[in-house]
């Protein structure tokens, strides 16, 4: 069922490391990169044309992870692949390293679709309101104030921080009365709103991955 599955992990441990990336995590995703590249989901190189060297990619990673934008500089293309690399690192390859969880393995889009309507946002657009950004701004990107999704870089993984999680549930107990006058999306917010509020209690991290 297309929507979104639903993880949590470590914030202060991701905060840390992409603050100040640590030597042994940096080797420990530069071999990973290096021996599973036939068999990530994507089909173009991270960020154009990778060393295969395994010193030289940790150092590669290591400027990119403490950047203030991990996008900005990358086509489309290796926008999709850097998004999806990093996804798939967090919740298939190494999820002890941040303590990765999967908290709902399917929510449908009608909680969110019903949330961003409530808020006025258009179905497409990443807005200034957090509930937006939920499914469609990845970590560390600044999309263009023109971005529509579908037209371009199709973000396949978003994260967001105890901050902005807080603001995304509370606009979406706004919008309460609406998803709940909606009997699948009132189903689906039963589950959701539960697992947002404990990795919220929890100091972890939300990651979304939007599943089409």
């Amino acid at each position: 069922m297309a929507g979104y599955f639903i993880y949590s992990m470590n914030w202060e441990k991701f905060d840390s490391f992409v603050t100040s990336p640590d030597r042994k995590t940096l080797l420990q995703i530069a071999d990973m990169l290096v021996e599973n590249v036939g068999e990530l989901p994507f089909e173009e190189p991270v960020l154009g044309a990778c060393p295969q060297d395994r010193e030289e990619l940790a150092d590669v990673l290591a400027e990119r992870f403490q950047r203030d934008d991990w996008y900005r500089d990358l086509d489309e293309d290796e926008q999709e692949s850097w998004c999806e690399f990093i996804g798939f690192q967090l919740t298939e390859l190494t999820p002890f390293t941040f303590q990765a969880e999967m908290e709902i393995d399917s929510v449908y889009w009608d909680v969110i679709s019903i949330g961003r309507a409530y808020h006025n946002v258009p179905v497409d657009r990443v807005t200034d309101q957090p509930i937006s950004k939920f499914g469609m701004e990845p970590f560390r990107c600044t999309l263009p104030s023109d971005y529509r999704r579908g037209g371009g870089f199709t973000p396949m993984f978003t994260m967001h921080p105890p901050n902005q999680l807080r603001e995304i549930i509370d606009q979406l107990k706004a919008a309460e009365p609406e998803i709940l006058s909606n009997e699948e999306a009132a189903e689906d917010y039963g589950h959701l709103m539960p697992a947002l509020q404990n990795i919220l209690d929890s100091n972890r991290m939300l990651l979304v991955q939007v599943d089409t």
